[in-house]
């Protein structure tokens, strides 16, 4: 007699399974978020199951938010034990007794001042509030100070303050330059540029950029160019000298809170400054969406990316040495967004159109 075999139902326990992996992972991703993901803007949207292969696909924000920390902390430590500039020599106490009923006066200078004394405007940092003061310039002797009760004749007073508000340094003109202007400059960007890499390559300069590339994963990312094979952006940069670097990032930040991105964008800068102190630093507009795919992704529109522009730009005009220009405005339509004959995706500029991006760059060189 044939005994039957008991059939086995797989069913139940492969429920069971796959519901204890999804909690483990949704626990995993609450811990992630609560403990080494805290103020990362990139995972501020995204559930907590959902965070475990985020980290798997691309750990680079998550590295760089490490990396921005520990060179922070150095550059305080390193303000911390640079020694302070030498105290000012201490001034003698004044003497105890009474002056004299008639106290000696210096000499007045033997030469006559000039129909028109030399003045210097006392800089200042914040708008005037009152008056400002002019102050002559020094004469060969020192005169005594006038008296409280008198005025001084020598500080002439304005009664009107200036009409010239304080502003950061002017912008210079862009130039049009030959391209071996470009023989000594590295270009940092994502995949936009990349396509001038391979499409529209100005001189003899390098690119350091590729797909998905940001402010905030751009230490942790490793590019290759014809000059040097697949390292990261901090081996590039203490390997050689450049007299111009230009930074196109910020199209994939768009989603990503503002103050934040400034803040990130700031870090970059000032870690390419300080590897690269003698070049020129320019910030590159970040070009726009198509009316498609701004009207699909919010943060695409117009008004988002150039609120980014503007902070790019400000931030480039309180800042000596660092530049701001914007070379795709030729790709615009009347509206602001990216012509659809331009980019086939509506991101991208198409292998034709790459090249006179390229060109606007050279016309708009910075020179100063």
């Amino acid at each position: 007699m044939r005994v039957k075999k008991k059939k086995r139902y797989y069913a139940m326990p492969c429920m069971i399974a796959i519901a204890l992996v999804a909690a483990l992972a949704a626990g995993g991703g609450f811990v992630l978020r609560r403990t080494l993901l805290k103020g990362l803007p990139q995972y501020d949207g995204a559930p907590d199951i959902a965070i475990p292969m985020m980290l798997l696909q691309d750990s680079g924000p998550l590295l760089e938010a490490r990396a921005r920390a520990e060179w922070e902390a150095a550059e305080r430590e390193a303000a911390r034990r640079t020694p302070p500039p030498a105290a000012m020599p201490a001034i003698a106490p004044a003497p105890t007794e009474a002056p004299s009923a008639e106290p000696t006066i210096a000499p007045a200078p033997t030469e006559a001042p000039s129909a028109e004394p030399a003045i210097t405007l006392v800089p200042v940092e914040a708008p005037i509030a009152g008056p400002a003061i002019i102050t002559e310039a020094p004469s060969a002797q020192p005169a005594m100070a006038p008296a409280p009760t008198e005025a001084a004749p020598t500080m002439p007073v304005l009664t009107e303050a200036p009409t010239l508000e304080p502003t950061p340094s002017p912008t210079p003109t862009p130039t049009e330059v030959p391209e071996s202007y470009f023989d000594h400059t590295l270009f940092i960007g994502d995949s936009r540029t990349d396509g001038m890499r391979m499409w529209g390559r100005l001189g003899q300069a390098q690119y350091f950029c590729g797909t998905n590339y940001s402010v905030y994963n751009i230490f942790e990312k490793t590019s290759s160019d014809v000059d040097f094979k697949k390292v990261k952006l901090d081996r590039v940069l203490a390997s050689n000298k450049y007299d111009q670097i230009y930074i196109l990032l910020g199209y994939n930040e768009a989603g990503y809170p503002y103050e934040g991105l400034m803040d990130q964008y700031r870090y970059v800068i000032a870690r390419v400054h300080k590897a690269q102190p003698q070049a020129r630093l320019i910030l590159h507009g970040v070009m726009h969406a198509s009316a498609r795919v701004a009207s699909k992704y919010s943060y695409y529109t117009v008004q988002n990316i150039e609120k980014i522009n503007d902070g790019l730009r400000q931030m480039a005009e309180e800042t000596e040495g660092l530049y701001f220009v914007n070379c795709t405005s030729i790709f615009y339509d009347e509206s602001g967004f990216l012509l659809p004959n331009v980019s086939s995706d509506g991101e991208h500029l198409t292998p034709e159109y790459t090249p006179k991006w390229a060109e606007e760059i050279r016309r708009q060189a910075i020179t100063e």
